[in-house]
């Protein structure tokens, strides 16, 4: 919410907006109309019914406007239903949440005879922070004879972007298959698993409506077109203007908040964009996933002495997966993540850790800050190293 003291503005206009102001204000139109209150106190019956009539439904009336009429007239500063009737103005809804999809590779050891797996088959993660993240399988996996390996479709249990996992996350069954292993291979994703979006990334698709007005191709444009069909964020939409292919051409770069755009999520973005007619006269755009600089982190953990052997594994565990986090490939922590055209901050990280995680007493990255072009910066390897 933006930072507006609506209080202040009211009193700057010289209206009450505490009781003392409005009880006084009262008191002094009593006496401006001859009928003063002789009996002041606080504990007169009289001035108790008075308060409960007119002060205090006074102050509750004004109490509202501060809080809740006010905000809600500007778009940066208001909210829940309110917000909603301010997209609609606009001509924009809030983006509901959506489930993961995505193909699993089956692979079996005997090739030799037809198997089928239906349908219906739970496939998950090891534990994460004491969770395991779920997949179900939506088609019949079928083996012909001689074919070890197999693609099927599967869709989180539910609805969100934490099921957006990088490749061999999704590596057992909930109930073990003989012979037959399951992973979810790089790219594996058809259609990345979102949140419910926002109020603040609301917001921003709402303040980019007002660059349209022209109806030109501008970025603006094509902005809102990916944010409102493809539920891409706005603030993760980048543009290229350098003629990469000649005259009125130009690339766009997209991000997700974990992993990697899917060649099936590219080639729809741009089928909708160029086959499909949803780009200006003699434009030639093409969207991208934000191309990718690989690095090798390593950390060294220094814990609370007091911690048991389980809990330094434990703790080692969610140190990694909060530095993968600011890398965009879970959502299990909210860090500062990595952006194209910004610095990534190791000092920023550690404190973060530290004020995630009370047990670590020390840590260091060997690391220097990386410098991020038009690309976002990815794990190549992690390595957590415990020094007791």
């Amino acid at each position: 919410m933006a930072d507006v003291d609506f209080k202040q503005i009211l009193d700057d206009a010289g209206l009450p907006t505490t009781e003392a102001q409005l009880q006084a204000q009262w008191e002094a139109e009593l006496v401006a109309q001859g009928n003063p209150i002789s009996n002041s106190s606080q504990w007169s019956p009289f001035r108790k019914l008075i308060d409960a009539m007119v002060v205090t439904p006074a102050l509750q009336i004004i109490e509202s406007i501060i809080n809740t009429t006010l905000p809600n007239q500007f778009l940066v500063t208001s909210s829940g239903e309110m917000l909603a009737l301010k997209g609609q103005e606009l001509n924009v809804i809030k983006n509901p949440a959506n489930v993961a999809e995505g193909l699993l590779t089956l692979l079996r050891d005997d090739a030799g005879v037809s198997l089928t797996i239906p349908a219906g088959k739970i496939v998950q993660t090891p534990l994460i922070n004491g969770v395991r993240y779920q997949l179900v399988i939506t088609q019949d996996a079928v083996f012909l004879p001689g074919i070890s390996t197999v693609l099927v479709t599967a869709e989180a249990v539910q609805a969100g972007a934490i099921y957006n996992l990088p490749d061999n996350y999704y590596n057992t069954f909930a109930e073990p298959i003989d012979g037959v292993s399951v992973t979810n291979a790089e790219n594996w994703l058809t259609t990345p698993g979102q949140n419910e979006e926002t109020e603040e990334d609301f917001k921003q698709r709402c303040i980019n409506q007002f660059n349209l007005v022209g109806e030109y191709h501008t970025d603006a444009v094509y902005r809102g077109m990916l944010a409102d069909k493809f539920d891409i964020r706005t603030e993760d939409i980048y543009f290229q203007h350098d003629a990469p292919r000649g005259p009125g051409t130009a690339n766009g770069f997209i991000l997700l908040p974990v992993g990697t755009a899917s060649t099936q999520q590219l080639a729809a973005i741009n089928q909708y964009i160029t086959d499909q007619g949803n780009h200006g006269h003699g434009d030639d755009l093409i969207i991208y996933a934000m191309p990718e600089t690989n690095h090798d982190i390593s950390v060294d953990i220094w814990s609370k002495t007091t911690l048991t052997a389980a809990q330094e594994t434990v703790l080692l565990a969610n140190v990694e997966n909060f530095v993968r986090a600011a890398f965009r490939e879970n959502v299990l922590y909210s860090p500062t993540t990595t952006h194209p055209l910004s610095v990534f901050s190791f000092s920023r990280l550690s404190q973060e850790l530290h004020d995630t995680f009370s047990d670590i007493e020390r840590l260091v990255f060997t690391n220097l800050d990386i410098t991020n072009g038009l690309n976002i910066a990815r794990i190549n390897t992690l390595t957590v190293n415990h020094n007791g």
